[in-house]
Order: C-alpha cells, then sequence, then structure tokens
C-alpha cells in the first residue's frame, strides 16, 4: 500500500534535485528555493500516513511516516525567505554560530554556509533518509524470513531501531538543540516555535507509544538519542572544519553524501529487546499490533493486552482454517465472516471432528455398529449459514455407525459444554446396559478472532490471548466390558452433579453480532468459582476419601480460574497438572477443553497415584458441572 505515496516521492524528489542541478549551472530561471517543496511533500506524507492508520495498519509506522510533516513544517520556519531578501534565515543564524564554535567572531562564514550546504543536510538528509528509515523499518516481515516475522528480537528488529532513532531521535534532538540555544542566548533562531510545539512533543509522544508497544526500553531510547546526538555533532562539526581551514567546502559536501547514510543506519547495532522466547503469544500480541492496530489503543490498554498475553500460560494453540494468515485472524473480516466461515472453514472442521472420532474408535476394540447413541456439542456451529443436517447426523453417515444411532447435536453450553454432553451420553446409557455411546465436541472459538469489532476493549484482548480452536471425542460403555476393553485405562462414572451459582449469570456471555462476535468472561468470575465449588466438591467426595486422594480435572478457562480453585480447596500441583497442560499445549477450547483435560490425565503418571478423579466445568450461568470418575485399570469389568 505504500508503493504509490513512495513513486509520487521520488518523482517530487527527481525534480527538486532536476532544479538545484539546474540553479548549480546558473539558469537563472531554475532558482527555484528548495523549501517551497517542504509543503506540498510534507502534506503528501501526512496523507500517507492517514492512508496507512485509515485502513487498518500499524499505527507505530504512521507514527513513523509523521516524521516527514512534522520536520517540513519546521523547515518551513527555519529557512522559509522573509519578506524582502531569498536568503534563508537560518543562514545568518548559523555563520554566527560557526564563527563563535571558530574563536574567531570575524570570520566571514556566510559564503561557506551555501545552498548546497543547507540542501545536503535538509533534502538529502531529512527528505530523502527519513522516508527510508521508516519504510525500512516497515519492511520487517519481507527481510529475514520466517526470524523477521516473529517477535521484537527477530532479524528485522534493527531495521525497526533504524525507524526510532531517525524517524523519533532526530526531530526531538534538534528541536532540543534549538530550545537549549535560545535559552542561552536569550534571543529567537529561526525554527524556534516549531521546535517547541512540534518536535519535542512528536518526538516524547512517539516514543511513549513504541514504549507502551514494548518496541522500546530505557538503553535502547537512549542508544537512539546518541546516535540522533552524534548526527547532529558530525553535520556541525564538519562546518568547524571547515571554518579552521582543514576542509574545503567540496569536502564537506562530500562527506555529508557519505557519513549521512551510515549514520542512519548506525542503529542496525543496537541490539534487541528481549522477550520470553517460551511466550508465543507475545508473537501473536504483536502481530495484532502490527498488523491491525492494537497500537492504536490507548497506552493503557497496550499494557492490559501484555498483561494478558504474558500471563494466559499458553505455550500454543491451534487456529484450524488454512489458507487464513494469522494477519488476517486478526484483521476484522466484518459481515462477511460467516460466508468465509462456510466456505473455507466448515469443511476443515468437520475434517477434524471426524479425526478425533476416528482416534477414539480406531483404540477401541468393539465393531462401530455397537454404538447406538452419538452426541455432538458445539456452540461454533451457531455461525454455520447450512444448520441443517446438523454436523451430528453427518458423523453418524461419515463414521460408518449404525443407521439406527441415535443422535443428538447440542449447543450454547458454553465452557462446561464437554462434560454436559458426557453426563447427557451417561444418563441415556444408564437405561440400556450393554449400550455404547460416542461424544464428540468441536469449538472454534480461536477462529472467532477474526471478527472482533474494531475497537478491541479488554474482553476483546482476553479471547485472543486466551482462546483456540479443537476438537475432542470421548467413548462410553455402560453395563459389562468385553475382554478387549478391559485391557485399557479408563474413568467409571460414580456420579454426576451441576449448579448454577446465583447472582451470577451477567458474568459470561457471548453475542453474536451481525459483524463481529463479542464475549464477556468478567474478572470476578474466579472469585464466583472459588466460591461455589467446594461446597459442591465436599458433598460429591464419597465418605472416607481425603480431598489429596482425587485428581482434579478442572476446566482451564484460564490461569487464575485454576489458581481460584487450587486456593479454594487447598490443592497440590499433581492434583492439577492435566488441567495445566492441556492449557499450556492447546488454550482454552470451551467445551472441548473439559475432555481434552481427562484425555491427558488418561495417559499421565498420576493415573496411578489417585484412586478418584473429579472433572468440574464452568460456563454461562455461572453453571457448574461436575463428574465424579473412579480411576479404574485393567482389572475393572463394568
Amino acid at each position: 500500500g505504500l508503493r504509490f505515496p513512495y513513486g509520487l516521492t521520488a518523482s517530487a524528489l527527481s525534480c527538486v534535485l532536476a532544479l538545484k542541478w539546474a540553479d548549480m549551472l546558473g539558469w537563472a530561471a531554475a532558482r527555484v528555493p528548495w523549501v517551497w517543496f517542504a509543503v506540498p511533500l510534507g502534506s503528501l506524507f501526512l496523507a500517507v500516513a492517514a492512508r496507512v492508520h485509515r485502513r487498518g495498519g500499524s499505527s507505530l509506522l504512521a507514527l513513523k511516516l509523521m516524521s516527514l510533516p512534522v520536520y517540513s513544517l519546521h523547515q518551513v520556519e527555519e529557512h522559509w525567505p522573509r519578506s524582502g531578501s531569498s536568503d534563508s534565515p537560518s543562514r545568518a543564524f548559523l555563520a554566527k554560530l560557526v564563527a563563535k564554535a571558530a574563536r574567531d567572531p570575524g570570520l566571514d562564514f556566510a559564503s561557506p554556509v551555501d545552498d548546497a550546504y543547507l540542501f545536503l543536510v535538509n533534502v538529502y538528509g531529512i527528505w530523502v533518509l527519513l522516508p527510508l528509515m521508516a519504510w525500512l523499518a516497515g519492511q520487517r516481515e519481507h527481510l529475514g524470513g520466517a526470524t523477521a516475522r516473529e517477535e521484537p528480537g527477530g532479524s528485522w528488529y534493527p531495521l525497526l531501531m533504524c525507524g526510532v532513532a531517525g524517524n523519533l531521535g532526530v526531530p526531538f534532538v534538534n528541536g532540543a538543540l534549538h530550545l537549549a540555544s535560545a535559552c542561552v542566548s536569550g534571543e529567537y533562531n529561526p525554527g524556534l516555535f516549531t521546535a517547541t510545539v512540534v518536535l519535542i512533543p512528536y518526538g516524547i509522544c512517539g516514543a511513549w507509544h513504541f514504549w507502551a508497544a514494548r518496541m522500546l526500553d530505557g538503553k535502547r531510547a537512549v542508544a537512539s538519542l546518541c546516535v540522533a546526538l552524534l548526527t547532529h555533532f558530525v553535520v556541525w562539526c564538519l562546518l568547524v572544519l571547515q571554518a579552521w581551514g582543514f576542509l574545503t567546502a567540496a569536502g564537506v559536501r562530500g562527506i555529508l553524501i557519505l557519513a549521512l547514510p551510515l549514520l542512519a543506519l548506525a542503529p542496525l547495532a543496537i541490539p534487541a529487546v528481549k522477550h520470553h522466547k517460551n511466550a508465543s503469544f507475545t508473537v501473536l500480541v504483536h502481530q495484532a499490533m502490527w498488523h491491525l492496530g492494537l497500537a492504536r489503543l490507548s497506552p493503557r490498554m497496550l499494557q492490559t493486552a501484555r498483561r494478558i498475553f504474558e500471563n494466559v500460560r499458553v505455550a500454543k494453540r491451534t487456529i484450524v482454517p488454512p489458507g487464513w494468515s494469522q494477519s488476517s485472524l486478526f484483521r476484522p473480516v466484518g459481515s462477511n465472516y460467516r460466508s468465509m466461515l462456510e466456505t473455507s472453514g466448515r469443511p476443515v472442521f468437520e475434517e477434524i471432528i471426524a479425526c478425533s472420532a476416528e482416534q477414539v474408535l480406531a483404540a477401541w476394540p468393539g465393531s462401530r455398529g455397537d454404538i447406538g447413541w452419538l452426541f455432538l456439542a458445539s456452540d461454533s456451529t451457531q455461525h454455520f449459514i447450512n444448520a441443517l443436517p446438523n454436523l451430528a447426523i453427518k458423523m453418524v453417515s461419515r463414521l460408518g455407525l449404525s443407521w439406527k444411532a441415535q443422535h443428538y447435536h447440542l449447543s450454547l453450553m458454553g465452557c462446561c459444554g464437554g462434560l454436559q454432553a458426557l453426563s447427557a451420553c451417561i444418563g441415556a446409557l444408564k437405561a440400556v446396559p450393554g449400550g455404547r455411546g460416542l461424544v464428540l465436541l468441536f469449538e472454534a472459538t480461536g477462529t472467532q478472532n477474526a471478527v472482533r469489532q474494531r475497537v478491541l476493549d479488554r474482553h476483546d484482548l482476553l479471547q485472543m490471548g486466551l482462546f483456540g480452536d479443537g476438537a475432542t471425542a470421548a467413548l462410553v460403555a455402560s453395563g459389562p466390558l468385553t475382554e478387549e476393553e478391559r485391557g485399557r485405562r479408563k474413568l467409571k462414572v460414580r456420579r454426576c452433579e451441576r449448579c448454577i451459582v446465583d447472582g451470577t449469570a451477567e458474568l459470561l456471555s457471548h453475542a453474536n453480532h451481525w459483524d463481529h462476535v463479542y464475549s464477556v468472561v468478567e474478572t470476578s468470575v474466579p472469585g464466583a468459582i472459588k466460591d461455589a465449588v467446594p461446597k459442591l466438591v465436599l458433598d460429591m467426595i464419597p465418605d472416607g476419601v481425603g480431598i489429596q486422594d482425587v485428581a482434579f480435572l478442572v476446566h482451564p478457562g484460564g490461569p487464575r480460574v485454576l489458581e481460584s480453585v487450587a486456593e479454594g480447596l487447598g490443592l497440590n500441583e499433581e492434583q492439577l497438572r492435566s488441567s495445566w497442560s492441556a492449557l499450556r499445549n492447546h488454550g482454552n477450547m470451551s467445551g472441548a477443553t473439559n475432555l481434552a483435560v481427562l484425555s491427558y490425565f488418561l495417559a499421565s503418571p498420576e493415573f496411578e497415584r489417585f484412586p478418584y478423579a473429579l472433572a468440574l466445568a464452568f460456563g454461562p450461568g455461572i453453571c457448574v458441572q461436575a463428574i465424579l470418575f473412579e480411576v479404574c485399570g485393567a482389572e475393572t469389568s463394568h
């Protein structure tokens, strides 16, 4: 999106250079001051920055692009000829300062500070190199391959520092020098007003936004300022050396042409900010900032985003639909979300559901024709355009189950949907000894990040940081087990209970709007769970069984949920290890996570340690679903 504006800029600069060359050849008709081009060129880049910001691009990139409009405004005050004169006001001011620095008050230094010097510093150094630094910093995804697309600390980070030092540091230092000169001399100098009102606030504001986005810290900020100071020092020292006779005017120009690009690239030596390499969600939040405008949020909200993403304790998660890049998952797709979900998402969702079912059926020694019940639970299917036939019917056919199998499609149960579907299957099979049932769970809660509202709040950030997609399956048996079935680890159902916590109906909610989804998980949810769970748990644990003898298979709604349950019941790390494993490896997959925790427990060393396991899940309401299992090995026949 920047090719066209940069092409215009290249054309404009070509015209300026051509006019300057004609001026040097002595063509009087071509004597056009370069500062005349400052206003249109600054206006052009102001439009570019606004376009980048308005179209959902990174506001940090837009902020760097603003450096040229800001500096152009300063150049107008500093170099625009005053009435009755065709000369730059800063020429005499510079001559006076250099004479003082050379300690020769009588030095006639007006002629060496000529148009060529001012042109190189202001046009070549500002109009060419500042946009180039912003452009390079914006190309981080195209330089360095996959490493460049990861996190601060990847190969693109030094290019970002070039943009920080050039686009923010140079204007700030220039403004500070103007202000310091005025304070020392007590006199106005050309450019003082815009230096004080525009350059210094722009530098501070830009540094604050980069700091809030965690692209900058104290050491790198100081390093960037040092590069900007070094640039001004070199430009200044060349004039003094020329005044002392060590350099000619041609030598000064040649050094400027070579030195300014080298100084612009000096920040390449600044080491990257270190981040937690095992926190892959930091990668996603920075991609969101760059690609879509989390950076457009206030600094306070950016701090909220950083706190959420660093504390969710999720090492990885899965987003199902192929063909959607990670950046598009954080870019609102608006009202066409459901059509995209139907065309590119639904076929993959059905494949994932069937895959989880096939894994369970492959490990089960029985015949598929013996499965008489199928319960499929999913809230995500509410987004499908073609609602019927439902997925439960399709799975009966796809998995090769009996045409007589009873099928049920359950929905709108939230994060306790897995245990509620399992409880429904258990209830059905209790009446039919020898029956077999299949429970399937699927949720696309990670894919829903593609359809968030444009102005994100903390609830959207929590959804983006915590939720992922997933499918899980379980086989439920009633009555006597076959010889082959006895040889597997299993969980024997002892009791199912559920309760609704009074006064908590508004703490968990989900709304499907025409162009976005919106979920609310209030901060008081962990506290409400902590207060409600102990009474239910103590009522379900058999007499004579201590709470330390029970493994807790708790739905990992988030770290605070698990921590609140552990604190409320006095649990140790081993009792909740399966829940933490599911959260770390998959994130919150809503109801599908319920069965994922059971799967981790069945395969864990803790299976041999605990005689009982209590599964807990929490959904809107707040509804608490609990299932008490007896941990059984190969010796169990029922």
